[in-house]
């Protein structure tokens, strides 16, 4: 089962920061604002709204704070020279100014975003370590509550519950602090995908619970990191119904900004679900949607898992030279980006394929092959900006 963290899908967060707040702040602000979405669904058009911003603006940090999410925008269409142009701009600007630790901040939680993106989780955590660090001091920021939250999601993808847990209870309380009812359901789903992962379904669902009551409120990609979590948990309570319906509503809000990844994603689960309820028709139409070009743009643990769900479907369909080609066509290279979880269901195909086709000896060695028990889903990859 997949799982993102918005993946993909990021969520861009502008607000009012500080003590010299003033008029143009915040109508630089509110436009940045609606862009935030705008930014993954058209991000050339959100480049033109925000240059035409910055025409008009006369105060430097709003000037200089547009300027990161026009890079970021580049960053979504592909061109890296121009983002990082914007970006080194921004940067320069910041250590030529004191006291811009705050813009400073922003910048380092984008290029955290964009690594985030691109599959380097390694120096995404590092860029969140220092946004947190510029951003956690007075006067503190909605921004700071992304970066939070973004940390919260990289510790939870790498399998360190207490610290994501301990990331998000700080988000929550930076929410109480600051008044801001805004991040609450991304931060509530984002714990109740911590007591996911731990088996504590009450808890869990305490979470989403909470998240539900503010979800209407955010944005489309947290919505769609909601309702896909919640899928995720009623699939592993084996409430298959439920899940179903959590995927599909996930689905159409992937199509409003048109991420083809998270569609994988979400077409992936539910033909993992349709093959659990052993609805084959409904399992191969979903299956289908996650082959072609767009797959390509995945990460080699999430593509590893689809081609080995595809595998899964043979075998339940009864075509096991299809399966044994399409079990094969998986190399000890993509088995090694498998989560532990991943592994674990990719050797119980080989289980069955293996029994299926009377290799009794070889089912039993593969049943009995010692692989780590999961403890997390490391496909998250949602970023907040």
């Amino acid at each position: 089962m997949l799982s993102v963290c918005t993946l993909l899908s990021c969520s861009l967060i502008a607000a009012c920061h500080g003590t010299e707040h003033n008029d143009e702040a915040e109508r630089a602000d509110s436009i940045i604002a609606a862009c935030t979405d705008l930014m993954f669904s058209a991000p050339a058009k959100a480049d033109s709204t925000l240059a035409a911003l910055q025409g008009t603006l006369t105060d430097s940090a709003s000037w200089y704070k547009a300027e990161v999410f026009r890079g970021t925008s580049h960053q979504l269409l592909g061109d890296t020279l121009r983002a990082a142009h914007h970006y080194a701009r921004v940067q320069h600007w910041c250590h030529t100014h004191t006291g811009s630790h705050y813009i400073e901040g922003l910048l380092w939680n984008h290029r955290g975003v964009n690594a985030i993106i691109g599959g380097k989780q390694h120096e995404g955590r590092i860029c969140y370590e220092r946004a947190f660090t510029l951003l956690n001091q007075p006067p503190k920021g909605r921004e700071l509550i992304a970066v939070t939250i973004n940390l919260a999601d990289i510790y939870m993808q790498s399998g360190k519950m207490p610290r994501a847990a301990h990331y998000y209870r700080y988000a929550l309380f930076l929410c109480d602090s600051l008044h801001d009812t805004r991040s609450r359901a991304s931060i509530c789903s984002g714990l109740g995908q911590v007591y996911m992962e731990l088996e504590n379904y009450t808890e869990a669902h305490k979470f989403f619970a909470q998240a539900a009551q503010h979800i209407d409120r955010e944005s489309l990609q947290t919505q769609f990191f909601y309702h896909f979590s919640l899928g995720n948990c009623y699939y592993y309570e084996e409430q298959y119904n439920q899940a179903l319906k959590s995927f599909a509503k996930a689905r159409q809000l992937a199509e409003k900004f048109n991420d083809k990844v998270l569609l994988i994603n979400c077409d992936a689960n539910m033909g993992e679900v349709y093959l659990m309820q052993d609805k084959l028709p409904q399992a191969r139409f979903h299956l289908n949607r996650c082959q072609g070009a767009a797959m390509q743009r995945m990460q080699p643990k999430e593509i590893f898992y689809i081609k080995s769900l595809l595998a899964d479907l043979s075998l339940a369909e009864g075509n096991i030279s299809k399966a044994a080609t399409q079990l094969q066509a998986i190399n000890d290279s993509a088995l090694a980006t498998g989560s532990p979880r991943y592994l674990m269901l990719h050797y119980r195909r080989l289980q069955r394929y293996a029994a299926r086709y009377g290799m009794w000896q070889r089912a039993t060695t593969i049943c009995s092959r010692p692989t780590a028990m999961p403890t997390h889903s490391t496909a998250n990859k949602r970023a907040t900006m």
